[in-house]
């Protein structure tokens, strides 16, 4: 009897040691996988809002870019160049921030995330669809309620003026105890968001003048 308990003491010891110390995957540089042919391997869905058409993965394969994350792709029948992605977290250091290129690195495409025949050769934007696999690393015990929800617009660039349409809501959630992200199903964004996320705009992006459609 002392054994056996000696036993299952010893068993939730190693139990507690591998679920505090659990950790999720990193980004996977190594995969040969694109977005797209990742959401071919998964269980792939589509939707259609509006005048988007919308494929996604709740969660990607574990030889993907982003392991058991979601991942999108977006087409608009929208007469668009461009896409704006706005992304809204509960994390303190990263509550509001405009999803894209390094404005350093890629002065003459920041602040777009991908952009129709884009002066850099490392961005494909020839099909002018909305592309993203994001990540975030967590554990099991010490990670609290995330939500990460990226809002997607594709916009119309004339000089400095941006016209907006209408966008997609979508992304993902963190639990406490659950091994893999919670996908947020995809949505059109409510007129309320658009008109707060062009405020925040309007406030980074004083060179640009904004329109909605």
């Amino acid at each position: 009897m002392i054994k056996l308990k000696k036993l299952i003491l010893l068993t939730l010891a190693v139990l507690v040691i591998y679920v505090s110390s659990w950790k999720s995957s990193e980004v996977n540089h190594n995969t040969k996988y694109s977005i797209e042919g990742c959401m071919h391997l998964g269980k792939k869905k589509n939707i259609i809002i509006g005048d988007f058409n919308i494929d996604y993965v709740e969660n990607s394969m574990v030889d993907c870019f982003n392991p058991n994350f979601p991942s999108i792709k977006i087409n608009s029948r929208t007469q668009h160049n461009a896409w704006l992605h706005v992304v809204h977290t509960n994390n303190d250091n990263w509550k509001i921030f405009i999803d894209s290129v390094d404005k350093l690195k890629y002065p003459l495409m920041y602040p777009f995330y991908s952009m129709k025949n884009n002066p850099y050769d490392e961005f494909n934007g020839t099909d002018n669809n909305f592309y993203d696999a994001p990540l975030w690393t967590y554990n099991l015990i010490k990670t609290k309620k995330m939500r990460w929800e990226g809002h997607a617009y594709p916009v119309k660039i004339t000089d400095n003026q941006i016209m907006f349409f209408d966008g997609i809501a979508w992304g993902f959630e963190l639990l406490p105890f659950k091994l893999h992200p919670k996908m947020i199903t995809p949505r059109m964004i409510t007129e309320k968001e658009l008109k707060s996320d062009l405020e925040i705009l309007k406030v980074e992006l004083t060179n640009h003048e904004f329109n909605i459609k």
